[in-house]
């Protein structure tokens, strides 16, 4: 049976229409019928459709891990990694290539004339400051010195304060693409997680975290677990930080 008549015939079997699914779900009823007609070009992607899929199932209890098989059997999307998929449907911006200037003649040859002049003049005006500070303040300078060696007896030095706000990722259950951005857009980490490893990240300022399979990954913020955030296979838009908005699921 096709992926699109099952979540038909599943949502009425349990006596929902698709506007009564839309409502419980938030997705839109045009995407739930795009999806029962196997439109899925038109629900954003295949990971968005993969992730409505999953939600209305569990919603009509359907056979989810059927459905997903079917899906991705449908869309010859079994054997590609994660990291494609989310790419292909901008869960994650790749940072643009910055051209270089271009350097001319003109401003080559200027610029070797500036630094022969400052070769020039650097150690003859250093000489001449250094000869005049000697012999009008000799006794400023070993009032400085004293001052100096004073101080540094009556303080320490204070190590700097260790920054809050940390998130720690940690794959325990299987391997999931990660993305972070700061709250600019700009990328502090893409890749994968594999089972066993950790990474961790700043979350004193607002950052963005796309997860793309939330059901192997923990979740550490601050020193409290927050656990496992999501079924295998989900993907997962989260924020942390001040000002961060409740975590949303993919659609």
């Amino acid at each position: 049976m096709s992926v699109g008549l099952y979540l038909r015939e599943a949502r009425l079997a349990a006596g929902y229409s698709v506007e009564e699914i839309a409502a419980k779900t938030r997705i839109r009823a045009e995407l739930i019928r795009d999806l029962e007609l196997e439109k899925f070009e038109l629900c954003g992607g295949n990971a968005y459709a993969r992730a409505h899929i999953r939600t209305i199932g569990q919603l009509i209890n359907a056979n989810v891990d059927l459905l997903i098989r079917e899906f991705e059997a449908t869309t010859g999307e079994q054997n590609r990694p994660m990291i494609d998929l989310l790419s292909e449907n901008n869960a994650t911006a790749l940072n643009p290539q910055r051209a270089m200037p271009k350097i001319t003649y003109k401003f080559m040859a200027s610029s070797a004339a500036v630094i022969v002049g400052l070769m020039i003049l650097v150690p003859t005006a250093s000489s001449l400051f250094k000869s005049t500070a000697k012999s009008a303040h000799p006794a400023k300078v070993s009032i400085a010195a004293k001052t100096n060696s004073q101080t540094k007896n009556q303080f320490t030095t204070q190590p700097a304060p260790t920054s809050a706000g940390n998130l720690v990722i940690s794959a325990v259950n299987g391997t999931s693409w990660v993305a972070v951005t700061d709250q600019s857009g700009a990328n502090l980490f893409t890749g994968k997680i594999s089972n066993g490893q950790v990474q961790s990240f700043d979350a004193s300022q607002l950052i963005n975290v796309t997860l793309g399979n939330s059901g192997a990954l923990s979740i550490t913020v601050n020193g409290k677990s927050l656990g496992v955030l999501g079924a295998v296979g989900e993907v997962k838009y989260l924020q942390f930080g001040p000002g961060a908005a409740s975590p949303v699921t993919a659609g």
